[in-house]
């Protein structure tokens, strides 16, 4: 277990450490509040921009300027 203090300075190892499929759980004030694992390839999903802009609450895009 890690305080988020110490997930932050120790971000690179707590990533790893999850990477290899180590439980890897991030605390607040002793309390679990998050438990970091690997995604697989299924549960990836491409972020595109126009995903983002269907969202809930998106804000609009400014129109790209014409010249």
């Amino acid at each position: 277990m890690y305080s988020i203090a110490d997930a932050k300075k120790q971000r690179s190892a707590v990533i790893d450490r999850a990477l290899k499929g180590e439980g890897v759980v991030i605390t607040r004030r002793g309390a679990p509040v998050v438990a970091l694992r690997p995604v697989t390839t299924d549960q990836a999903r491409a972020v595109t921009q126009a995903y983002l802009d269907t969202r809930p609450g998106a804000p609009p895009r400014p129109e790209a300027a014409h010249g």
